[in-house]
């Protein structure tokens, strides 16, 4: 099998808990303008190695999957990668003022492109008064969106003989006021390229109705791939709308764990690719605290479930989520199938592995049940916290049913860690939710 780039991808989710002893060790982000430096600026790093180490160091495309920003404050979070390296990195998240950050989720796609593979560019723009053209933090017209639109230069052009790159814009970070002359927090912002050459793409960063950005960093991801080489059909990816309008839009309000489940599907990979997602976009409207969360589910080599959610009273109003959905190794000469490349494995800072969503089993997963997976059964009342490990509390070791439980439980033939014994137990029909193979045995684990 050709492998025509080395990748990793993850997220991790620290945060603060009700319950002291749960929270990320180190998370101080929650306490308001606490540290004594600068403009009350505050950072948390959390380490993550990648499974084994890369040829080179890897460039990284990061961004925000998740917030939970109390009230009152301004709402300020960003998230970039720093010190990498060919073994790992440090995720840095950083808040500064008043901001108080209960819990954030980043996302990342790790690469190191191999001669004959997909041709990538990635980078960060940071969209606030000091560039030339940007005015959202001043009241727009109202009922109209208001743009700020940048031309972005890539370092390298993409070959003109191929088709023109894809570019995925995400949020990475923001700093918007708390509320607005009527007391209610109006945030509003999304970010796309709607145009797109071999050279540059059109950057356009939007808010509308009253809603005041006093700035937004985005992280953009270009690719190409020749429609000659054996890695066309082994990448999608797309900016999926989540509207108010669908019927089952369960997040604009309510009280309680609430999520707005769409199914999509892709053309068929020869394997269950990996798949990660971003916010890149989202419409709140409150005068409680802003949570939001994008994440995905019950992947098939044909397509997966997006979860668009948000809990307690928080109102959303509708967003995008961005995916990006690849296998990162091209077929045998022979044409035979084989099993993802990607590194999907990480370890925390304490050497425990976990996993965005646990890697496909190596044999042909079985066809798709049409009976939609279950949402998630409840987060935790301060947030999207990760809960307690064996030792201490970090991200992606979640049951990935009910988001509240770690994971415990084994289940055979495919080999899955990926729920907690509870809903294991309750699973029906008997399959897995991350392969949906069926399930002979569950054995539950214990972690040393």
């Amino acid at each position: 099998m050709a492998s025509l780039f080395e990748a990793t991808y993850g997220a991790v989710w620290p945060s603060k808990r009700r319950d002291m002893t749960l929270s990320t060790r180190g998370w101080e982000l929650w306490r308001s303008n606490s540290t004594g430096a600068p403009n009350g600026l505050r950072c948390f790093k959390q380490h993550v190695n990648h499974s084994k180490p890369m040829s080179a160091i890897p460039q990284v495309f990061m961004g925000l999957n998740a917030i939970d920003l109390l009230i009152p404050g301004p709402l300020c979070i960003r998230v970039n990668p720093v010190n990498v390296t060919n073994t790992g990195m440090d995720i840095e998240f950083t808040t500064f003022n008043g901001t108080r950050v209960w819990s954030a989720g980043a996302t990342w796609f790790a690469y190191v492109p191999h001669e004959g593979g997909p041709s990538f560019r990635t980078g960060t723009v940071q969209c606030d008064p000091s560039v030339s053209g940007y005015s959202l933090h001043l009241p727009g017209m109202p009922g109209y969106p208001h743009r700020f639109e940048y031309y972005v230069p890539f370092a390298q052009p993409f070959a003109p003989g191929q088709p023109p790159p894809t570019v995925l814009t995400v949020i990475s970070g923001f700093n918007a006021p708390a509320k607005n002359e009527n007391g209610v927090l109006p945030l509003r912002i999304r970010v796309c390229a709607p145009e797109v050459d071999y050279d540059h793409f059109k950057l356009v960063v939007e808010t509308w109705e009253e809603s005041l950005v006093s700035d937004v960093t985005v992280s953009w991801l270009a690719y190409s791939v020749n429609p000659d080489s054996p890695y066309r059909g082994c990448i999608n990816s797309m900016a999926q709308p989540c509207m108010a309008t669908a019927p089952n839009f369960l997040v604009s309000s309510g009280k309680g764990p609430r999520d707005f489940v769409q199914k999509i599907t892709w053309p068929e990979f020869r394997d269950v690719p990996a798949v990660a997602t971003w916010l890149s976009g989202f419409e709140i409207y409150t005068n409680t605290d802003v949570r939001l969360k994008a994440v995905e589910k019950a992947r098939t080599r044909n397509g997966c479930d997006l979860i668009f959610g948000t809990w307690d009273n928080t109102i959303v109003g509708g967003g995008d989520i961005t995916w990006f959905a690849f296998l990162d190794s091209a077929p045998s000469a022979a044409g035979a199938a084989g099993p993802a490349g990607v590194e999907q494995g990480m370890r925390d800072s304490n050497g425990r592995r976990f996993v965005m969503s646990p890697p496909p089993a190596a044999a042909a997963p079985a066809p798709a049940s049409s009976m939609p997976m279950a949402p998630p059964m409840g987060a935790p009342a301060g947030g999207l916290a990760p809960p307690p490990g064996p030792a201490d509390s970090e991200a992606g070791l979640e049951c990935i049913v009910c988001f509240e439980r770690p994971k415990d439980t084994l289940l055979q033939p495919c080999n899955h860690i990926c729920c907690c014994s509870t809903c294991a137990a309750k699973l029906s029909p008997n399959i897995c939710p991350v392969c949906r193979s069926a399930i002979e045995s569950k054995v539950k684990i214990f972690f040393t």
